[in-house]
């Protein structure tokens, strides 16, 4: 059997290592991509990463800003190891130090060992950035594409649509300036393949993104309606967002974007009737108003997010199929009031923003990937726009 140990000095408090430990969100956002821990003696551990690998085991040990030990048995080890991770002061921050321990020797352990070596080495210098910059290296080192993703295709519904594919990306839209946007891509087009890599579900495009950098330009095949197309698009770099560490100033930063964005939208409804604004384009499409309802259930989904996000904790998706949009429009006496909730939810959101504890402030990460979903948000509500266009058009051609 053999050992493998890893330190590093971190300049923040034992207390915020240690969080980034424990907290299953906050794994997430530098250790893997699906984690849960039950922090307790023979509490449940559990990694998953996108690459396919997994580990497993049992937590043996807790102190609480001092040490978190567990068992470790990966997807492609061997045998079962186990993991030692202890916390301690040192000067303004905390030396962290890794101890994966019982691995075994021989050629069957040749390359887990390897892989166990460069991925703790990963990890922590990735700790390191979410951490200090509030960055995730697996996210920010990747280049980015600039689309806004309303879901995957799945081959059932693509034959629905007359579509001859395993299944595609359907997007929400584009963001301004990126190579998508460059690209002319659309709203309600379905990304198939990139640098000619199909993409039928989300690991499928991660991993086509994966085997690029941000500069390059790739052939990006997709569908308009029942028509394929072929595009250049240049990869960007992923942006990086400024916020302020002071939780008041970033909340007026994001109430801002929700004004404007909000204005926008309630001069869309000027001079509409409430029954052109009820009238779908078609059966299995949403109204005008009920694309509002959406957007409303989408800013519930926000302000609940705040609270979770302190607690180190995802918020579960909302409902948004046609029968709960339509239930939740049809509640509201006319579109006046749905857009005055609207405004109001969105109000709320940036109230709780404000006044977010100061655990979640020490928290970068936490700060940073809330600034990415609340801008985000406003680039959302504008997305719809055509949508909503469109229908009250449909509508007035219905008459």
């Amino acid at each position: 059997m053999s050992d493998l140990t890893f330190s590093k000095t971190l300049p923040v408090a034992p207390k915020i290592v240690y969080q980034a430990l424990t907290l299953p969100l906050v794994l997430e956002d530098w250790f893997a991509d699906t984690v849960d821990i039950d922090l307790r003696p023979g509490g449940r551990f559990y990694a998953w990463w996108n690459a396919g690998y997994s580990t497993h085991g049992k937590v043996t040990e807790v102190k609480e800003n001092e040490k978190l030990a567990f068992s470790w048995h990966g997807s492609a080890d061997p045998a079962a190891s186990e993991v030692a991770v202890s916390l301690a002061a040192d000067g303004k921050g905390t030396k962290i130090t890794v101890e994966h321990r019982g691995l075994g020797e021989g050629k069957k352990w040749t390359q887990p060992r390897k892989d166990i070596e460069e991925g703790w080495q990963a990890a922590l210098l990735n700790l390191e950035s979410a951490l200090v910059r509030g960055l995730d290296k697996r996210i920010f080192d990747r280049p980015f594409l600039g689309i806004q993703i309303s879901g995957a295709l799945t081959a059932e519904q693509a034959k629905e649509r007359g579509l001859d594919i395993a299944g595609g990306i359907n997007l929400g839209g584009t963001l301004p300036g990126t190579g998508a946007e460059a690209a002319g891509l659309l709203n309600g087009d379905v990304i198939v393949s990139m640098a000619g890599d199909a993409t039928p579900d989300f690991p499928a495009l991660t991993a086509a993104i994966g085997k690029h950098k941000a500069g390059e330009t790739v052939k990006v095949e997709y569908f308009r309606g029942t028509e394929k197309h072929t595009v250049d698009m240049k990869l960007s770099h992923r942006p990086v967002p400024e916020v302020s560490s002071d939780p008041k100033e970033f909340a007026a930063e994001i109430g801002k974007t929700f004004n404007e964005a909000n204005k926008e939208l309630a001069a869309l409804f000027e001079g509409v009737s409430e029954v052109e604004a009820m009238r779908r384009p078609a059966e299995t499409e949403w109204s005008a108003k009920e694309t509002v309802a959406h957007l409303l259930m989408n800013e519930y989904w926000n302000l609940m997010n705040v609270s979770t996000e302190a607690m180190g904790m995802r918020a579960p998706n909302y409902a948004n199929d046609l029968g709960s949009v339509a239930a939740l429009a049809a509640s509201f006496p006319t579109v006046a009031d749905l857009l005055h909730v609207f405004e109001r939810a969105a109000s709320a959101t940036v109230g709780a923003l404000a006044a977010i504890p100061e655990d979640l402030q020490n928290r970068r990460y936490n700060v940073l990937n809330m600034a990415q979903t609340y801008q985000f948000t406003s680039n959302h509500t504008r997305s719809h726009f055509d949508q909503i266009r469109n229908a009250i058009a449909a509508a007035r051609e219905q008459k």
